[in-house]
């Protein structure tokens, strides 16, 4: 069933920082297992219920994949019956939408969305030292100012706390 797939949907939009509709949209034959890499080249609209180009000419990307996802993708990808199969594959208008709102509400953040997922990945991205070109690549943003919007979520004083917590646990 295809709820089965949802956590591997879930730690792929952590891993990548794609939106929501191009990990929808992700096709069998747009996973490199050779090469570690996701090529972005459609999304799924939820309102047309089809797949379209990326959200902009910038969508268009190929987004590296750590060895921790590509063994989460592989058992889907090989499960795939034809290259052109989307291995998510969800063609309810709302679904991902719907599922990942419920379960921020779950864990008592009800104003929350799963873009907030993107916005983990673009916000690490940042605090981990990456320029901030490769991050907009990553993203598939327009702009390296774009950029800006993630990171205003975060406050100086949680980068210090994650760096003691992680310092702590070590």
């Amino acid at each position: 069933p295809p709820e089965t797939k949802f956590p591997a949907f879930v730690r792929a939009l952590l891993m990548t920082g794609m939106r929501q509709g191009e990990l929808n949209a992700l096709q069998a034959k747009n996973v490199d297992f050779e090469h570690m890499e996701i090529r972005v080249v459609v999304s799924w609209s939820r309102q047309e219920r089809k797949l379209k180009e990326p959200k902009t000419a910038n969508g268009r990307r190929t987004v590296p994949m750590a060895a921790a996802l590509a063994d989460i993708l592989r058992p889907l990808v090989e499960a795939a019956k034809d290259p052109d199969e989307r291995i998510f594959g969800w063609d309810d208008a709302s679904f991902t939408y719907r599922t990942l709102s419920d379960m921020m509400t779950a864990v008592g953040m009800e104003h929350f969305t799963g873009h907030i997922l993107r916005h983990t990945f673009i916000t690490n991205a940042y605090e981990l030292g990456f320029p901030p070109y490769v991050v907009k690549y990553l993203a598939g943003h327009a702009s390296i100012e774009q950029g800006d919007t993630y990171m205003a979520l975060r406050r100086p004083a949680a980068f210090i706390e994650t760096e003691i917590t992680a310092y702590m646990r070590a």
